[in-house]
């Protein structure tokens, strides 16, 4: 039957390693020793504590989650040899 085989069949292998050094990815080198912040310094979360409205802390890190998006919506259509 299909759960006996299913009991038989080895587990899947498990993930990759994470990269260490130097990868590309669209065609550009990056490096993991020197991690930069996308779109300049920012915190995603800003409030802490007693009395914070999450649901317009999600409304903010929905807009804000847009706004890098539509940022790098634009600089691939500017430059899109840049990503190849």
């Amino acid at each position: 039957t299909d759960a006996a085989a299913a009991e038989r069949r080895p587990p899947p292998p498990g993930p990759p390693p994470p990269i260490v050094g130097e990868y590309t990815v669209f065609g550009s080198g990056h490096t993991t020793s020197n991690v930069e912040v996308p779109f300049g310094q920012s915190q995603l979360y800003r409030s802490e504590g007693a009395g914070v409205d999450l649901r317009q802390e999600l409304m903010r890190l929905n807009g804000e989650v847009l706004t890098r998006f539509i940022a790098l919506i634009g600089n691939l259509t500017v430059a899109p040899s840049l990503y190849e």
